[in-house]
């Protein structure tokens, strides 16, 4: 269960790294908004990143709804503590490179 946790987080750090890259980025890789798809696909990334958010609840909802409570509740539990670890990491980095 821990390793599912680490996974599910892993999968959502990897996922929003690809997406802050492109934000960071995305004047060169995509120039200036010029057109009204422009602020579009910017909106739809946004949108369809909330469906992230499957990585986290997903596995843990079917668990509890599917009778197994306690563990669909640890699933959960693990994966934001992976997450927070995660974060906390993110922070140290960029907090050392200052």
């Amino acid at each position: 269960m821990i390793a599912a946790g680490a996974a599910n987080s892993l999968g959502v750090l990897i996922y929003t790294s690809g997406v802050a890259g492109v934000l960071f980025n995305g004047g060169k890789i995509f120039g200036k908004f010029t057109t009204f798809l422009d602020p579009l696909a910017l909106l739809l990334l946004f949108v369809f990143s909330a469906t992230g958010g499957s990585l986290v609840l997903g596995r843990p909802a079917y668990l509890y709804f599917n009778g197994e409570k306690e563990e669909g509740i640890r699933s959960l539990l693990y994966t934001m503590v992976w997450l927070f670890l995660f974060t906390l990491g993110a922070f140290g980095v960029l907090l050392s490179l200052r």
